[in-house]
């Protein structure tokens, strides 16, 4: 099993990558069910809204909110192979991102001939 920490906003994106993994087309009316039941989830609590994708590997979500603020935690059960595939999709932010390819510039190497 794998446990994935998100923010609330990214989760769409995350599950639309998630199915893309395990061959299914995760779509307006699945978005509509994972909205529906997590609504009335209580953030910090062992609720938890349970999802199935259907693909060509069977996968368990299990979507529940942290106790921190516009945090989700998604636990996702499939094979091993497909586990593994699943823990290489990026959960940065978009800030997280940039912050990440600016700290890379920074410590880079210029050619004696450039300048600041």
């Amino acid at each position: 099993m794998i446990e994935v920490r998100l923010a609330l906003t990214r989760i769409r994106r995350y599950l639309e990558l998630l199915g893309d993994v395990v061959g299914y087309q995760f779509d307006e009316a699945d978005w509509d069910a994972v909205q529906y039941g997590t609504r009335g989830l209580n953030p910090g609590t062992v609720e938890s809204y349970e999802y199935s994708l259907f693909g060509a590997q069977t996968t368990q979500l299990n979507i529940s909110l942290c106790s921190v603020k516009g945090e989700v935690s998604v636990k996702v059960l499939a094979e091993p192979k497909i586990e593994n595939l699943i823990g290489h999709i990026s959960t940065q932010t978009d800030s997280q991102v940039i912050a990440t390819v600016r700290q890379a510039f920074a410590l880079a190497s210029r050619p004696s001939h450039f300048t600041n």
